[in-house]
């Protein structure tokens, strides 16, 4: 693809809601990004640029372009198998939504050489970050117009979740699955553990790869592009099972109807270990709408809640002989609520409860308001 189409493209997705696309200086451009294994044509590349972070009608992009529909759909379909785009329906009602993030999907390529292609223009774009960036992931957290949506949510652990409270449908991973769209789940590789393997990193957690789930659209497009496999909603129930027992944190798009659910440490994790150490920006984790506390009449020191917490966020106090949580740090996962054989610990509710929108594109409405993206949204909200 010419460097014109690229940067084309590349200019087109940076004004997205959420993720920002890389962008390197026009000394050091190069295609990176659009080279195997989803390269680009020309074709396809003035064909991406057209389209937008929600889902519309190949009539509509086709449209913008001043083409005929039927030049551009071989074009759409095209770029829907190098998942470079979404597609939900079928026929004439089929319609089509940008993704910026294809690389999530990346992990059966990747090898030391594919990681630092991938990763450099990312390094580079961090490097010099957009001051209007840098001051939006210093926001408080919130769906308000003057906080920030983060993409990513902590979901507790079901059996941690307290009897007496009102749980949220979509802080329950059972609810999840079982309500996932009809074309199924797809179990896929955790794309951060992947990528430390390639590395030569190790994981202290040695946790499986493939035990990361895909829900709709981003589990028909990986199925369909190879880089995921379709499994049952038990299968998807025994998966979440397994990653328990290796300690992971859950944790799901922030939309009710999550297209993701990861099971991440923070060895690994590109999101979740950056926030533990502090950082922010919107792609990275929320905590859970809860926090753990402790009973000190039942904590007899076993310290497994010590040991187990991924926050590092629970220390023992041995003149008081009993454990102590600390609030901030705290994500909600619920891990030490299961580890503790004595009931010393417990969840609840966060004084500040974040409601999740409903689905992606009620997300990106929000994101695109917050950070003054709403160019391409629809009619400009």
């Amino acid at each position: 693809m010419r460097k014109e189409i690229g940067k084309k493209v590349s200019d087109h997705l940076r004004k997205f809601p959420g993720f920002s696309f890389p962008a390197p200086s026009e000394e050091e451009w190069d295609l990176k990004l659009f080279e195997a294994p989803f390269s680009l044509t020309d074709e396809e590349g003035e064909v991406l640029a057209n389209v937008m972070p929600y889902f519309e009608s190949a009539r509509d992009i086709a449209g913008r372009m001043g083409r005929d529909p039927k030049d551009v759909i071989p074009l759409l379909d095209s770029l829907v198998k190098k998942l470079w785009v979404f597609s939900e329906g079928t026929g004439e009602d089929r319609r089509y939504e940008a993704h910026t993030c294809q690389f999530e999907f990346y992990m059966p390529w990747l090898t030391p050489e594919s990681v630092a292609r991938l990763l450099t223009p990312i390094a580079a774009s961090a490097a010099n970050p957009d001051p209007k960036e840098v001051e939006f992931n210093q926001r408080p957290i919130g769906t308000g117009d003057d906080e920030m949506l983060p993409y990513l949510r902590v979901v507790p652990r079901e059996s941690s979740l307290p009897y007496d409270t009102e749980i949220l449908p979509s802080e329950i991973v059972s609810h999840i699955i079982e309500h996932a769209g009809e074309k199924g789940i797809a179990v896929t590789e955790c794309l951060c553990r992947k990528i430390k393997q390639s590395m030569g990193g190790s994981c202290s957690y040695n946790a499986p790869l493939d035990i990361c789930l895909f829900f709709e659209p981003f589990a028909q497009a990986a199925i369909e592009a190879g880089v995921a496999k379709p499994i049952t909603k038990a299968e998807a129930h025994e998966i979440v099972k397994r990653a328990r027992e290796y300690g992971l944190v859950h944790q799901a798009a922030t939309a009710e109807h999550t297209r993701i659910l990861c099971s991440c440490c923070p060895d690994c994790c590109g999101a979740l270990q950056p926030f533990l150490l502090g950082a922010r920006a919107y792609g990275y984790t929320m905590k859970s709408n809860f926090y753990s506390s402790v009973k000190p009449e039942r904590c007899r020191g076993a310290l497994d809640c010590v040991k187990k917490c991924p926050a590092n966020a629970i220390t023992y106090d041995p003149e008081k002989r009993t454990a102590v949580v600390e609030t901030e740090k705290c994500i909600g996962c619920g891990i030490c609520v299961e580890s503790c054989k004595n009931g010393a610990l417990e969840l609840k509710r966060r004084e500040k409860v974040i409601k999740y929108p409903h689905t992606n594109a009620d997300h990106w409405e929000i994101n695109a308001r917050q950070r003054g993206k709403t160019e391409l949204m629809k009619n400009g909200r």
